[in-house]
């Protein structure tokens, strides 16, 4: 956080970079710090992106559409309106 602020106030055009992540609550940490870019492997991205409530509501998503529309795609719809 103090390096972030001093680059901020000194008008550099310096960015942070952050590595080496063990947890992705170390990745959240970094990013409400003010690190503007991080590197991470793929074992701390999949943590980042798979949530239980969001993998519910896209299946229940999934399910709405498919009562409402059968198995026709979103782009098979809007092909056959142009």
């Amino acid at each position: 956080t103090d390096i972030a602020e001093i680059f901020s106030k000194s008008n550099t055009k310096t960015q942070i970079l952050a590595a080496s992540f063990k947890t992705a609550k170390e990745v959240l940490d970094v990013a409400v710090a003010g690190c503007h870019a991080a590197t991470i492997g793929s074992t701390i991205m999949q943590m980042l992106i798979t949530h239980t409530t969001t993998d519910t509501s896209i299946a229940g998503f999934d399910r709405d559409w498919r009562e409402a529309f059968g198995e026709e795609s979103l782009l098979e719809r809007l092909e056959k309106k142009a």
